[in-house]
């Protein structure tokens, strides 16, 4: 609402409303905003959102009637109209954070025959996930595939062992281990995606290598 004090000056050279030091614009004032067509989200270095940004172009248009003019100029730094890259998550949405929802299943042997599973989580979910699991290994310098069945984690744990499928001890050492968690359900808990590590190891070591 307009101050009780406005003037209306149109007795004044430049007509306008004088009100506490606004200017209501005339009908042919014009100003200049970003052109919807020219903007383009601002990629990081692996070609992921940023959530900014970018003008390349500037379109002059009517203050009152918010027409566009035929009239358009680069969005440049040096030019007094320029619009900085800036921050819309909703035009460019962010990616979905990996990092913190990676899962692993890494095979040992168990003893007496049996292999183990540990799957480790770098967070945990608040649902249960299942998951399930390809298994390989290599004994008597033969690689071999090991029977994973479908592994249901609770809620809450960051790790979680599974007893999996008998090998025979008669065939000598396992030298070599290899897991990849071939599926996750549901898709993305808590509404994340998440990364399915693999995990190459060997008999002595129980650790990603």
């Amino acid at each position: 609402m307009k101050n009780s004090l406005c003037i209306k000056a149109s007795s004044f050279l430049y007509p306008c409303d004088l009100c506490m030091g606004e200017t209501t614009p005339l009908p042919t004032d014009t100003g200049w905003r970003a052109l919807a067509s020219s903007r383009a989200c601002v990629l990081d270095g692996n070609g992921h959102n940023t959530g900014y940004v970018h003008v390349a172009t500037l379109e002059e248009y009517n203050l009152v009637s918010g027409v566009a003019t035929a009239n358009t100029k680069p969005n440049v730094a040096t030019d007094a109209n320029y619009i900085a890259d800036y921050q819309d998550t909703t035009l460019c949405q962010l990616p979905a954070q990996n990092v913190d929802y990676s899962i692993q299943a890494i095979m040992q042997d168990g003893g007496n025959g049996k292999f183990t599973y540990i799957i480790t989580l770098a967070s945990a979910f608040s649902v249960p996930v299942t998951v399930t699991i390809n298994a390989q290994y290599r004994q008597n310098n033969v690689n071999r595939a090991a029977a994973a069945p479908p592994v249901t984690i609770p809620a809450g744990k960051t790790v979680y062992q599974v007893v999996g499928d008998n090998y025979d001890t008669n065939l000598g050492a396992i030298t070599e281990y290899h897991t990849q968690i071939s599926s996750i359900s549901p898709p993305s808990p808590d509404g994340k995606n998440v990364t399915l590590l693999p995990y190459d190891g060997n008999n002595n070591s129980n650790s990603p290598v």
